[in-house]
């Protein structure tokens, strides 16, 4: 995917039978032997003597034959060790082989298609010799629909997030820039995501209506790695039996299929077969596969292995040819075994992988991916001795073994047991001449002789050597040969029905390497809208729910689950590699029709698939023609399941993918720097498939699960590309995936300075895999030093370097060749040759700088490391092509370095300065000097600039900060202003402060502010230490508010500062309450109160002296609350004459308080009050008379004003009621109502009035 292709290949796809265009027997048929006029003649089942005549040799010539049915079914597999059965005796016959229907144009397609594919395969359509084979899609289907219990039971370990980038709208101008700044994180796994601002939204501009395209058809289970492993095993086998005229059958072990595959890996393991029942390991080989292991089913997985798999053994390693004794009796003394389902199974229809997809070369000349299949034989290994690959009707390469070198092997063979005496049995199997034609081959002596042929030969068997037993003599269907059926391994109780070949033929067919897989093209053309319409019906149908309510991790799981299971059948379609210079691009390009105002941004955007590989800093931009998918974009429409195989792009170029709309798809990434471990991991996981197909990884046909690349300790990155979003996939790393659904998605490649290094390993890397380049790197190299005035400084540098690298080497390998002799040399413009015509013969590389030729062959041309193997020819007879001579190399070599020396400088400066270890002297206008040079002369992105930008910003937020602290010289010192700074540092603060400021890259003159602040701060710092270890009775007020004063003014956050700030309080409030303590004049109680509330509330009562001194006064306190408390019962309580006595005594202990009691002199007033009104009592009732009422009440209101209740005033009180209570019950007694006469006159009537102590008293009054 990305740029690059999930199938690189375009395949044509072609069904038939078995084998289908690799004719192993050129000259048969299904049906027969082909006669001259391409008509099929029916072939003899058993040969007779009968037979015999002149020309018998012919296989086409034959006896009468009697007919027999045209059944077509298969026997069932014979056991090795099965009994023969006698053939009747009686006349001789010549039993006739069936007759196909229609002729087929191989001699193993008699079985019909539907024993051979599943449902989901294109059914073969049998055709005349002559004509092409049809393909035959269906269209995208599962055999089985959505099992949630499968899903959940199936397994997956979710690989671990790749990082998701946001750029700002700053950072998002300039794409290039800001890969190159995420690279650092992002390379490490493998792919990254990017989510454009929210404003960023290009409209989508492909025309849907004339958009048209034909998709790929992927059977999801061919793609994982070790299950189509299992499925061209499992085919090898089926292809085996059927050829013995038998047709495969899955056993069923323990109510579950038997996997074949892994039985035929693990008893391999333990040594084979024998050694497997000799050392009696079946029980460990049933617990090995999950089975239990019981003695039973060990020896039912024996039965199984003995008559499906140990035939095919011996047949393929040749030991079937020789006389085997043993195998005749084969496991005839064995134990009889219960086989379940009778020993029957299930059919296995064969999938023909091979067949059915063999790559054939794109149509389109031109693309990048052309140059892959100009020779495939050479790149995939896949001919080998006498193999010839021959084109066939359809351009597909099919290897062919010419049948007559295969019979001429056999008939020296024959003649030369005959010279020797008679061991031909040994010659046969050993394939003796076989050696010899290749000698004679090797040493160029041409055709080998003439044999001699006996005509005799076709009538013996060529195991036994005897011709005897006719009536058990077989015919082979591919070479004409005999056999006794009882000669056979396993021997044949019965004639075959259908078609029969010889060991030898089985063994030459079923033994084929397999031919390179690929994809096939669908049939059908698709519209966008079809395309989704069956898109969305294939998804909503499988999972059976709405397309968008199926989660992305159910998906997941069930794509890995289908891709490692041989059971399911699953087969979808991907519109991949579609040629935006085809079809037109998804984004709005410069040259669209009809633009809209707003597509315009989007049509010149840097971030548009059709401009970023163009950019002047991508290398790309610099190679002239277009490369589809690699500098110009394709395009990809997927839909569920529709996957990307494991690969990374050429020539391990980045690569960027859009979605720009439908679901999710899904990406999977290594690392670049672990791509050799990824490849390893593969090939061990799945050798069958890298023996046979050495570029596998080139071809994105193979997926592997990631939790095997997990196990196997290769860190895997996944990431959900939603619409809008890019995925970047960088140099080397591996990257695989698959759609979650029906989507639209476009990706091209770039490649930025930094890429060139790694573009020159990877052509190197491709040299040793003789794999072929999309294009020149040599000569990308030299037309960007020819145009040095175009290139950025990036650029220019990085080409600078590989270009002295490359010219280095030139040099040597020119040196080496002189050396060897070459002493001919030619000029010649590669550029203007065409790639296939310029490339190594022996490692493919595009050849540009020099190439060596020889005269015997001047189309043959090899690169200067490969000059010996061209030919054998005399170094005399070589030429050195070269494009430039070594004089002319230097010179553009020098243009480059000029270009790249004013950033060479600037490197060389940048350099010292990030470098920890060199003192700076740069200020900091010269660092942000040198970034803005930097951002104006478009020096590339790099970790350097970087990192200067990023001293330079530290640098400018040191200043920010010592302007936002208020230091400067002028006021570092104490000024005693007590302007509070908006920032203050701590100590700690101010040394780490200070550090990074003589860290930084530059000098900042504020640095010296700071550091003076920080040695005035140290200063503070040991004064108040030591005013704080003093006591309070030696510390003074005014030394510590003058220190809080200057730590106050340093702009520092001064811890010992509150210290001291609590020291001067405590000093304070000690020293007055001492000194109110110390006066003549005792404490208050007020005085007490707000001494201890202070010290509560601001001082700390750790301190011994405060501690002691708040004690003193708490005692203070306490006492004068005592006496208070006693004071105020006296005040409340009935006090008798001779208790004042007592509070007299009580007033003295005021006296022994160290504070002043606030009652005491209201006590001792009240004290003499009492005294003087009882005297006064005293007094008044020494008198002879008896007392007034107004004088009793003078009396008693003078002793209510005393605070100490008396008892003698309650007397009083007690009296004066009584003679109030007397006056009012006489009033009542005597007065009338309305009378104005008082109570006294009514008493005491007289004639006249009469003044009783007049100058005492006035006149009654009503009251009295």
């Amino acid at each position: 995917m990305s740029a690059k292709t999930e199938a690189d290949n375009t395949t044509a796809a072609h069904s038939g039978g078995i084998g289908g265009g690799a004719n192993s027997s050129g000259s048969s048929s299904a049906g027969g032997t082909t006669s001259a006029n391409g008509t099929a003649t029916p072939a003899r089942r058993l040969r007779t003597r009968n037979s015999t005549g002149h020309g018998a040799a012919s296989g086409g010539e034959s006896a009468k034959k009697s007919n027999v049915s045209d059944e077509t079914s298969s026997t069932p597999i014979t056991p090795a060790g099965a009994h023969i059965t006698p053939a009747a005796t009686g006349p001789t016959t010549v039993v006739e082989r069936p007759m196909p229907s229609v002729p087929m144009n191989h001699a193993s397609s008699s079985v019909s298609a539907s024993k051979k594919y599943h449902n989901s395969c294109p059914h073969p359509t049998p055709t005349p010799p002559s004509g092409h084979k049809k393909t035959v899609h269906t269209q995208p289907h599962s055999s089985n629909k959505f099992d949630q219990g499968k899903n959940e039971e199936f397994h997956f370990d979710t690989p671990q997030e790749c990082p998701v980038f946001r750029p700002t709208t700053e950072e998002f101008k300039n794409p290039l820039a800001y890969i190159s700044k995420i690279r650092s994180i992002a390379e490490k796994c493998g792919i990254a995501k990017i989510q454009p601002p929210a404003s960023w939204s290009p409209p989508f501009a492909v025309d849907v209506d004339k958009l048209r395209f034909t998709p790929r058809v992927q059977r999801l289970n061919e793609l994982e790695a070790k299950t189509r492993v299992k499925l061209n095993f499992l085919d090898q086998i089926a292809k085996f039996w059927e050829l013995q005229g038998s047709s495969l059958k899955i056993p069923m072990v323990e109510r579950k299929a038997l996997d074949l595959y892994t039985l035929h890996r693990i008893v391999q393991e333990e040594g084979g077969m024998e050694q497997t029942t000799k050392d009696r390991k079946w029980a460990k080989v049933a617990n090995r596969m999950q089975y239990p292991s019981s003695k039973s089913v060990g020896a039912t997985l024996k039965a199984h292995y003995e008559r499906i798999l140990h035939p095919f053994e011996v047949y393929t390693s040749g030991k079937v040819l020789g006389p085997t004794p043993a195998a005749a009796t084969g496991s005839a003394g064995g134990t009889p075994v219960k086989l379940e389902d009778g020993g029957g199974g299930t059919d296995y229809k064969v999938h023909e992988i091979p067949t059915r997809q063999q790559i054939a070369p794109p149509n389109e000349n031109s693309t990048r991916r052309s140059k892959r299949f100009g020779n495939s034989s050479a790149s995939c290994g896949l001919t080998g001795g006498t193999t010839t690959p021959k084109p066939s009707a359809t351009g597909v390469f099919v290897k062919t073994e010419p049948k007559e070198e295969f019979k001429r092997d056999l008939l020296s063979s024959f003649n030369a047991s005959i010279n020797s005496g008679g061991n031909s049995t040994t010659s046969a199997a050993g394939g003796g001449p076989a050696n010899t034609r290749g000698a004679n081959q090797k040493k160029g002596l041409g055709e080998p002789p003439a044999l001699i042929v006996d005509p005799l030969m076709k009538y013996i068997c060529h195991i036994c050597n005897r011709g005897d037993v006719e009536e058990s003599m077989l015919l082979c269907d591919g070479c004409d040969d005999s056999y006794h059926t009882f000669c056979l391994l396993p021997p044949l109780t019965s004639i075959p029905k259908g078609e029969w070949l010889c060991p030898r033929c089985v063994v030459e067919e079923v033994s084929k390497p397999q031919e390179a897989f690929g994809f096939e093209q669908a049939e059908r053309e698709y519209t966008l809208q079809q395309f989704g319409q069956m898109a969305d019906q294939f998804k909503q149908e499988y999972f059976r729910k709405p397309v968008h309510l199926v989660p992305t991790e159910m998906v997941e799981r069930e794509f890995w689950r289908i891709v490692s299971s041989i059971d399911e059948d699953v087969t979808v379609e991907y519109g991949a590699d579609l040629h935006t210079m085809d079809h037109g691009s998804g984004f709005p390009t410069k040259s669209s029709l009809y633009l809209l105002p707003g597509d315009q941004e989007y049509a010149e955007s840097s971030w548009n698939l059709n401009n970023l590989p163009l950019l002047e800093d991508s290398i790309l931009g610099h190679i002239n023609a277009d490369i589809s998918g690699m500098n110009a974009p394709w395009m990809y429409v997927g839909m569920c399941f529709a996957a990307f195989c494991w690969h990374n792009e050429d020539h391990w170029s980045y690569s960027i993918n859009y979605l720009h709309w439908g679901e999710p798809k899904t990406w999977y990434g290594v690392p670049g720097s672990c791509a050799e471990q990824f490849e390893e991991t593969m090939k061990q996981a799945a050798p069958e498939l890298f023996s046979s197909q050495p570029d596998l990884l080139h071809q994105l046909v193979t997926i592997m699960n990631p939790n095997i690349l997990m196990n196997n300790r290769v860190p895997v990155f996944r990431t959900d590309q939603h619409a809008g979003e890019f995925v970047i996939t960088f140099p080397r790393a591996y990257h695989a995936g698959f759609n979650q659904g029906y989507n639209f998605a476009e990706a091209v490649n770039f490649a930025p300075a930094d890429w060139l290094k790694m573009g020159r390993e990877c052509v190197n890397h491709y040299s040793m895999l003789r794999r072929f380049c999309v294009f020149s790197h040599d000569e990308l190299v030299c037309k960007m030093a020819l145009e040095p005035a175009k290139l950025t400084f990036g650029i220019a540098t990085a080409c600078y370097i590989d270009m002295a690298e490359m010219v280095d080497t030139e040099k040597k390998l020119r040196k080496s060749l002189l050396e060897w002799g070459v002493t001919r040399a030619e000029r010649r413009a590669f550029e203007l040759v065409n790639d296939d015509e310029r490339h190594c013969q022996e490692c493919n590389t595009t050849c540009f700088l020099s190439a060596v030729a020889c005269e015997c062959n001047d189309k043959l041309i090899v690169c200067l490391r490969h000059y010996t193997v061209l030919c054998g020819c005399a170094p005399e007879k070589h030429t050195l092509i070269y494009r430039y001579t070594l004089d002319e190399m230097p010179l553009m070599l020098q243009k480059l370095k000029v270009k790249a020396h004013s950033f060479e400088r600037w490197l060389s400066r940048c350099r010292d300065i990030v470098d920890a270890h060199t003192p700076t002297s740069v200020t900091l206008q010269e660092l942000q000097d040198l970034c803005k040079e930097a951002e104006t002369k478009k020096f590339p992105s790099s970790l350097l600039i970087d990192r200067l930008n990023a001293a330079a910003i530290e640098a400018e937020k040191c200043v920010t900060v010592i302007q936002q602290l208020g230091i400067n010289k002028v006021r570092t010192r104490s000024d005693h202003n007590q302007e509070a700074a908006q920032y203050k540092l701590t100590m700690e603060e101010l040394e780490l402060f200070v550090q990074e400021i003589d860290n930084l890259c530059c000098i900042i003159d504020e640095g010296a502010s700071v550091r003076e602040l920080l040695v005035l701060g140290k200063q503070f710092v040991d004064r108040a230490d030591g005013q704080l270890q003093l006591s309070l009775e030696a510390l003074e007020e005014s030394e510590l508010e003058t220190l809080i004063n200057e730590g106050s003014s340093l702009r520092i956050e001064l811890q010992q500062l509150d210290l001291l700030q609590k020291r001067l309080k405590q000093c304070k409030w000690y020293k007055r309450s001492q000194g109110l303590r110390e006066t003549s004049s005792k404490l208050t109680y007020q005085d007490v109160k707000n001494l201890l509330h202070m010290a509560a509330a601001d001082l700390d009562p750790t301190d011994p002296y405060v501690d002691r001194e708040m004690r003193k006064l708490q005692q203070i306190g306490a006492d004068i609350e005592s006496w208070e408390s006693q004071a105020a019962k006296y005040f409340r309580r009935l006090t008798q004459q001779h208790e004042l006595a007592e509070i007299e005594q009580f007033l003295k202990s005021a006296g022994d308080i160290n504070g002043q009691v606030p009652s005491h002199g209201l006590l001792k007033d009240a004290l003499r009050k009492a005294r003087e009104w009882l005297r006064a009592v005293e007094q008044l009732q020494q008198n002879n008379h008896v007392t007034y009422c107004h004088t009793l009440e003078s009396m008693i209101e003078r002793g209510l004003n005393i605070p100490i209740k008396l008892e003698e005033l309650s007397r009083m009180q007690g009296h004066l009621s009584s003679a109030h209570q007397w006056k009012d019950n006489t009033a009542c007694a005597f007065l009338k109502k309305g009378t104005f006469y008082t109570l006294l006159e009514v008493l005491m009537p007289r004639a006249d009035a009469i003044n009783i102590d007049s100058d005492l008293k006035p006149r009654f009054q009503d009251d009295f």
